[in-house]
Order: C-alpha cells, then sequence, then structure tokens
C-alpha cells in the first residue's frame, strides 16, 4: 500500500472521482469538516472517504445523482446561514 492510498471500494472511488469532476471539487482542504471525516484530509480524499462511508450505510445506492442528492442535502442542513424570510 503506498503512504497516500486510501483502502476504498472501487465503486465509492468511481463515484466519488465523478462528484469530483462534475461538481468541480478543488484539492485544497476545507471539505473533510463539511463532510465529517477526519480534518486531516484534503478535499478529493474527503470526498471519496465520504462516498465510501454513505455507501457503507446506504448499499443500494449506485447513481452519480442520488449521492449528490444526499451531499445537497447535507450542505443545506450544514449551512450556517439558512435563509429566513422577512415579513412582508
Amino acid at each position: 500500500m503506498l503512504p497516500n492510498e486510501l483502502l476504498i471500494s472501487q465503486q465509492a472511488r468511481d463515484l466519488g472521482n465523478q462528484l469530483i469532476k462534475e461538481m468541480n471539487i478543488n484539492r485544497s482542504y476545507g471539505m473533510a469538516n463539511f463532510l465529517g471525516v477526519n480534518t486531516c484530509y484534503d478535499n478529493h480524499q474527503a470526498v471519496l472517504i465520504w462516498t465510501f462511508q454513505l455507501l457503507e450505510r446506504e448499499p443500494t445506492l449506485n447513481e452519480l445523482a442520488e449521492i449528490k442528492k444526499y451531499l445537497c442535502t447535507r450542505q443545506i442542513s450544514q449551512n450556517p446561514y439558512p435563509i429566513r424570510v422577512l415579513p412582508s
């Protein structure tokens, strides 16, 4: 095993890489905390680990669109600045 190699399934790696490409996620840092994985990982590694953990919890998921829904739902629920509707 290489020092930077992640031990995740090929399915998680493939779906995670598709997610990274489609959502144009850069390699910097910051997403790990948002995704609930160890903050030592860069954004790409964090997405791959999160995808693997999601597939472990929800083994029936196999479509990129479904994975994106989970990510976007997490983003909305974790938003520290929710949209407030002002009274008219």
